[in-house]
């Protein structure tokens, strides 16, 4: 995928895996900007540890945080995360409550870039339910109402208000995730 994206792009890009649990994260970074700081939280909460099929368990879930050095923009902080799933007879919605607890702290505590921190993956919670709302105050969806599909669903890009910009100008927040978003990557998933 390096390679590909090198050659499509002309630019050389940098690739961070967060390595976690048994199976792995799942959480890549694929990106041309500079890595300035990179770190990662584990989840306390990953499902249970007999339910083999499911998986989420033995891949060590988590967060993973970047900040970017971006030219003419400065450092940006990048989240990305996998909440676990919901399986048929095991919808794991107290594991994936405290795992945004979590996220929510890490970002508050991670987050101290001047500029808005943007947090993406793969939450398997909508907006609407009750496990999202650590991710309400101090957080805006960015793709709610913007894209069909999964996007804002389960799907998620949240922007973070930053010290000194705040996102309630969303020009600024499409400024920052244009400079992001055309070149890096941010992945989450699971290799089976």
């Amino acid at each position: 995928l390096e390679a590909e994206l090198e050659l499509v792009s002309g630019l050389s890009y940098q690739r961070r895996y967060f390595p976690s649990g048994v199976m792995g994260s799942g959480l890549h970074v694929l990106t041309p900007h500079r890595v300035e700081r990179a770190s990662f939280w584990r989840y306390s909460r990953n499902g249970a540890w007999y339910q083999f099929r499911h998986g989420d368990f033995y891949a060590g879930k988590g967060a993973a945080m970047v900040r970017l050095g971006i030219d003419g923009v400065g450092s940006v902080d990048c989240f990305n995360t996998h909440c676990i799933a919901s399986y048929r007879g095991a919808p794991y919605r107290e594991d994936r409550a405290v795992q945004l607890q979590e996220l929510a702290a890490f970002v508050e505590a991670e987050a101290t870039t001047p500029a808005p921190a943007i947090v993406l993956g793969d939450l398997n919670a909508s907006v609407r339910s009750p496990e999202y709302a650590p991710l309400t105050a101090g957080y805006q969806n960015l793709t709610a109402g913007r894209s069909s599909g999964r996007a804002g669903e389960i799907d998620h890009v949240l922007g973070v208000h930053g010290e000194e910009v705040g996102l309630h100008d969303l020009a600024h927040a499409n400024h920052f995730l244009a400079h992001i978003s055309s070149s890096t990557l941010l992945l989450s998933w699971l290799i089976w």
